[in-house]
């Protein structure tokens, strides 16, 4: 089943409220008639929108955010699917909510999505991450992994492009599965670490230091220390699959499919990159189950990972 908290002061009263998402996609209100040290905690309903309860299709995982920088709480809600809904927008009062209209918080200019099925669950928390002053898109996801978008708008009109992979200790930040995290500066150095949840039970403490954030200046970035080209996922997979590379400076690249016999398929990006995080995918509809191959060129130099396709 499954409840995914959100501790908010709802109602304006000074007091904890709690937010809670359920595995069926509802969102329920609890507000605290009790005070902060012992709250007492009543059920007053679900979240809705257009006076009707609103339900994302399954796991909704809430996490409330000014998205429009209006004073007022909005609410982006993960959900069983991948995508990452956004209530468009608190159009009541701070004290009282109200929603009227709803969308998807779009990437690359389409639905932001980090799941490949229905159970792949996102969980998204908003907040400067990089430290450029704008408030970027973290999301855990089934597989374990934490997703990193970068906001190059504003924090009125906040732009994502694609997410990549947090690291840490120079490998890709997982944790047991289902990763569900907080933002939160645990070891108060002025820069903001990470609490990751797992399907197992434990909480996994990951420092700013050791997830991957490169202090340049004033400004914080993610930006990789060498070129690498990651495992797709899933893999084994029956159609579509999704590859991530790394660039640590700008150039040309060009990322290729082969097969078992070492024939050119397909070729995803033939292109001058900067330096960052990408992603491309891969539809294999066409194409038989067995060995495939995903080749990296950066300026002569070679990467390659196995695929298996499965039918």
């Amino acid at each position: 089943m499954g409840a995914y908290p959100q501790i908010v002061d709802w109602n304006e009263d000074g007091k904890k409220d709690l937010l809670v998402g359920d595995a069926y996609g509802y969102v329920s209100i609890f507000l605290n008639q009790g005070t902060n040290q012992q709250p007492n905690l009543t059920h007053s309903g679900f979240i809705q929108v257009n006076g009707s309860d609103l339900t994302v299709g399954g796991k909704a995982t809430p996490c409330v955010n000014d998205w429009n920088e209006d004073g007022k709480k909005d609410l982006l809600i993960g959900r069983e699917d991948g995508r990452v809904t956004l209530l468009i927008i608190n159009e009541g009062a701070n004290e009282n909510p109200s929603f009227n209209t709803i969308q998807f918080i779009q990437a690359n200019g389409s639905d932001l999505d980090v799941g490949f099925s229905k159970e792949d669950r996102s969980a998204p928390k908003a907040t400067d991450l990089d430290g450029d002053g704008l408030k970027d898109l973290i999301i855990g996801q089934k597989d374990g992994k934490v997703y990193f978008y970068s906001n190059s708008g504003t924090n009125v009109n906040p732009v994502f492009s694609t997410g990549v992979n947090l690291q840490a200790g120079g490998s890709i930040l997982t944790v047991g599965g289902y990763s569900r995290l907080d933002v939160v500066d645990w070891d108060e150095d002025g820069d903001l670490d990470l609490l990751v949840g797992e399907e197992q039970g434990y909480v996994n403490l990951f420092r700013n230091s050791t997830v991957g954030v490169d202090k340049r200046g004033s400004n914080s970035l993610i930006k990789p220390l060498d070129y690498a080209l990651l495992q797709n996922y899933p893999n084994p997979f029956n159609q579509r699959t999704k590859i991530q590379f790394l660039l640590p400076e700008n150039g040309p690249i060009r990322l290729s499919i082969y097969n078992s016999c070492g024939q050119l398929i397909a070729v995803l990006i033939d292109d001058f990159c900067s330096a960052g995080g990408y992603e491309a995918a891969w539809d294999s509809e066409n194409f038989c189950s067995g060995s495939y191959f995903a080749v990296l060129d950066v300026g002569g130099e070679k990467n390659w990972i196995k695929m298996l396709v499965v039918k």
